[in-house]
C-alpha cells in the first residue's frame, strides 16, 4: 500500500482488505482497574470528586506526562511511539498529515495508542488533529471540506454547525476524540495575511456566532472543540510558524474585537480548549513575550478578565515564534507558569524528552508548585472524564467502511452546500448591478483541477478548451487568450501559486478572465480589472458545473454569430 494512498484509491480497493482482516477488530482496555472513565468512576458523587481522587494516587512522574502533547513519526505503533507512550505518559498525541496513509490505518492507530495509554496510566488520552477545513486539511475528502471563511460568506450558522458535527462524526470514527478547530480569529479576506480562509470572517459578531456553532456541532459528535488563537492572530501578516509576529492593539481594543469570541466562550457549559499563539502584544504585556508565556495575557486577561476555566492549551513550542526563549526545557516551564495546562511538542523526539525533565525538574526543586500542577492536572482529567468519546470501540471493517462512507456522504453534501450557497449568493447581489459579459466565440478553462474544468464542460453551451496550471510549468495563460482574442478566460485559482500566475497578467487580458477563486479576496489583486470575480473562498471542482449554469442563465450576451459571421468554433481539447 503507498505512502500517499489516495481516499478514492482506498474505496475502491477496501474490499480485499475486507477480506483480508475481517477477523480484525479495535483493542479494547484491559478487563481489570484500565476500564474507561465512564466504568471506572461510575459509583462516584460527582465528576470532580472523580479527577481529585485520580489525581491523588498519580504519581509525579504520570502527573507530568499528562501536561504533554506529542507528535509521533510512522504511520503505526512504533518502537518510539510505544516507548514515548510507556516511559513519558502524554495526556495527548497529535496526528498530522505523515502520520495518515488511509482511513482504517489511522483508525487503528488511534486506537492501539489508546490501549497502551490505559494499560499505562489507567486514563485515555487526548487523540488531536487540525480538520479545520480548507486548507488545513488533515484529513482529505473530495471534495474539500469547506473553508471556515467559505462557511462564514454563507451567514448561515445552521451550516456551520451542520459542518463541525459532519466533520466531527468522520474524526470520532476514526479514533480522534479533539479537534484543534475552529479558527476564531478576526481577519478581513480582502487582505493578504496569514490566516487568510481559515478565519470566519472581518466580523467578530459574525465570527463568534459561526465560531460556536462548528464547536457546538463538534461536541454533538464527541469531539473537543479548540478555539485558537488567543488573544487574536488576525490581521497579522507574518506567520509563527516562520516569524515572531507582533500587534498593537491594548486590552480595551482587543475586548470590542479579537477577544468577543473568546470571552463569548468563556460562558459555554460544555468542555472545550482555547489555543494560545505565539504572538506578542507589547501594549498589554511589555516584556515583548508571545502570548503562550505571558502571565498578564493568559492568567490576567484570559483566566481572570473573560473568567475562562477551561483548558488551555499552547500550539507548538518548536515553532519559530516560540524560539524567543532558546531552551525547548525553559519554554515548557515558562509555558506552565504563564498558565498553560498542556505543551504541545510536535515534531523532535529529543525535544519531548528534554521538555518533560525540564518540567519535571521545576516541580521537583518547587519552582513550580505541586498545586499549580494539580491545578492543570484538573482540567485535563476534567475534559476527559465529562467527554462522550473516552471508550474505546470495537468495529469489523465491514461496519467502519459502511459508517465512513455514510459520514463522508454527508460532509461532502454540506460542502457543497456550502460552496454552492456562496456561488448563489454572489450572482443574486451581482444580478442587483446587471451586467453583460460576451462569452466570446470559445471559453478557455485555466485550472490546475481538471475536475473543475470537466464540471464546467458539462453545464456549459459553448466550446471550451482546457489549459493546465502546474507550478512546475510555465504559465500557458498569456499566450492562449492572445491567439484566441475573441474568447472568454475562466481562471479557477486553487492556491497562493495559481492566483501569482493571475496577478502577473497584463491589463488586456485580465479584462477577459473570469476568476473563480477558492482562497480568500486579498490573493486576488487589481480586482477592478476583472469582469467577474467569483470567490467561493474554498476548493470545489464541482463549483464548475454550478458557475456555468449560472452563467448560462444570467443577464450575459451569449452571441451565436460574430460580425453578422456564423461563429467558426476551433476544436476543444483537454490537457492533463
Amino acid at each position: 500500500m503507498p505512502k500517499k494512498l489516495m481516499w478514492t484509491r482506498f474505496f475502491a480497493n477496501f474490499y480485499a482488505l475486507v477480506l483480508f482482516a475481517a477477523t480484525v477488530s479495535f483493542a479494547s482496555p484491559s478487563e481489570n482497574q484500565n476500564l474507561s472513565p465512564k466504568e471506572l468512576f461510575l459509583d462516584k458523587k460527582t465528576i470532580e470528586e472523580d479527577v481529585e481522587n485520580f489525581i491523588a494516587k498519580m504519581s509525579l512522574e504520570k502527573k507530568i506526562g499528562q501536561l504533554f502533547i506529542f507528535g509521533y513519526s510512522g504511520t503505526k505503533i512504533n518502537q518510539h511511539l510505544d516507548r514515548v507512550l510507556n516511559s513519558l505518559s502524554p495526556g495527548a498525541i497529535i496526528a498530522f498529515q505523515r502520520n495518515i496513509l488511509n482511513p482504517w490505518q489511522i483508525a487503528k492507530l488511534n486506537s492501539a495508542a489508546q490501549d497502551i495509554s490505559l494499560k499505562n496510566t489507567g486514563l485515555p488520552m487526548l487523540i488531536m488533529i487540525d480538520q479545520e477545513g480548507g486548507v488545513v486539511s488533515r484529513i482529505k475528502t473530495r471534495p474539500n471540506s469547506p473553508s471556515a471563511l467559505a462557511i462564514g460568506s454563507t451567514e448561515n450558522p445552521s451550516l456551520a454547525r451542520d459542518t463541525g458535527q459532519a466533520t466531527g462524526r468522520v474524526l470520532s470514527l476514526l479514533g480522534f476524540n479533539m479537534n484543534l478547530a475552529p479558527v476564531v480569529d478576526i481577519s478581513d479576506p480582502t487582505f493578504t495575511n496569514f490566516i487568510g480562509s481559515r478565519s470566519f470572517g472581518k466580523d467578530p459578531h459574525q465570527v463568534k456566532v459561526m465560531g460556536q456553532k462548528f464547536a457546538d456541532g463538534l461536541e454533538d459528535s464527541g469531539v473537543l472543540p479548540t478555539l485558537k488563537h488567543f488573544p487574536g492572530h488576525g490581521g497579522a501578516i507574518k506567520d509563527s510558524h516562520v516569524a515572531f509576529p507582533q500587534k498593537l492593539k491594548t486590552e480595551d481594543e482587543l475586548m470590542q474585537t479579537d477577544l468577543v469570541p473568546f470571552a463569548h466562550f468563556s460562558h459555554g457549559t460544555f468542555p472545550g480548549a482555547i489555543m494560545v499563539a505565539h504572538i506578542a502584544f507589547p501594549n498589554i504585556d511589555s516584556s515583548g513575550l508571545p502570548a503562550t508565556f505571558s502571565s498578564k495575557l493568559i492568567n490576567g486577561l484570559l483566566r481572570e478578565r473573560l473568567n475562562y476555566n477551561g483548558l488551555v492549551i499552547t500550539d507548538d513550542i518548536e515553532m519559530h515564534g516560540a524560539t524567543i526563549i532558546p531552551s525547548i526545557g525553559e519554554r515548557a516551564v515558562r509555558a506552565i507558569e504563564a498558565g498553560n495546562d498542556m505543551i504541545m511538542v510536535a515534531w523532535t523526539k529529543k525535544n519531548q524528552k528534554l521538555a518533560y525533565k525540564a518540567v519535571l525538574k521545576a516541580v521537583k526543586e518547587k519552582r513550580i508548585s505541586e498545586e499549580r500542577l494539580n491545578m492543570s492536572l484538573k482540567r485535563i482529567l476534567y475534559s476527559k472524564f465529562t467527554h462522550k468519546n473516552n471508550d474505546l470501540f470495537k468495529v469489523q471493517p465491514k461496519i467502519f467502511l459502511a459508517q465512513l462512507k455514510d459520514n463522508l456522504r454527508k460532509l461532502k453534501k454540506i460542502s457543497n452546500q456550502v460552496v454552492k450557497s456562496n456561488i448563489d449568493k454572489y450572482f443574486y447581489l451581482n444580478s442587483q448591478n446587471p451586467r453583460t459579459m460576451d462569452l466570446g466565440q470559445n471559453i478557455l478553462v485555466f485550472s490546475g483541477d481538471y475536475r473543475f474544468y470537466s464540471n464546467f464542460k458539462k453545464k456549459i453551451n459553448r466550446k471550451t478548451l482546457f489549459y493546465s496550471l502546474s507550478p512546475k510549468s510555465p504559465s500557458p495563460v498569456l499566450n492562449a487568450m492572445t491567439r484566441n482574442k475573441d474568447s472568454l478566460g475562466v481562471f479557477y485559482i486553487t492556491g497562493n501559486g495559481t492566483a501569482k500566475m493571475l496577478n502577473l497578467l497584463p491589463t488586456e487580458i485580465k479584462k477577459r478572465i473570469l476568476v473563480v477563486n477558492s482562497t480568500h479576496p486579498g490573493q486576488v489583486l487589481q480586482r477592478h480589472l476583472y469582469p467577474m470575480i467569483i470567490d467561493i473562498n474554498s476548493k470545489n471542482y464541482n463549483s464548475g458545473g454550478w458557475i456555468a449554469e449560472k452563467l448560462i442563465r444570467t443577464n450575459l450576451r451569449l452571441p451565436a454569430t460574430l460580425d453578422g459571421k456564423k461563429s467558426r468554433v476551433k476544436r476543444s481539447y483537454s490537457k492533463n
